[in-house]
């Protein structure tokens, strides 16, 4: 059998995790007005992060639709791509 795809839950499992994907996704929010808090996020943690912002955006936003859903992930993505540039492996996950 040949592998076609490969999913891997990156955060934690092969590099270290300090709150990375919250502080951006939360961020990217707040830098567009929207109120998202930690518990919030949390409870929807592992779905989908454009989801993500769709579901908080059509929940909070008075206007923006599409172009603000994609401005915030958008803003997500660069910040989490940021922040993950120099993290480490766990030891032993270069290995594995």
């Amino acid at each position: 059998m040949v592998l076609k795809l490969i999913v891997l839950d990156i955060g934690g499992t092969i590099i270290g995790d300090h709150g990375e994907v919250p502080d951006a996704m939360l961020g990217a929010f707040a830098r567009k007005g929207i109120t998202v808090t930690p518990q919030e996020f949390s409870e929807r943690r592992g779905a989908s992060k454009r989801g993500m912002v769709k579901h908080f955006v059509e929940q909070r936003a008075a206007s923006g639709g599409p172009a603000l859903i994609e401005a915030i992930y958008g803003d997500f993505t660069a910040t989490a791509s940021k922040a993950y540039a120099n993290v480490q492996p766990i030891p032993g996950a270069e290995n594995a």
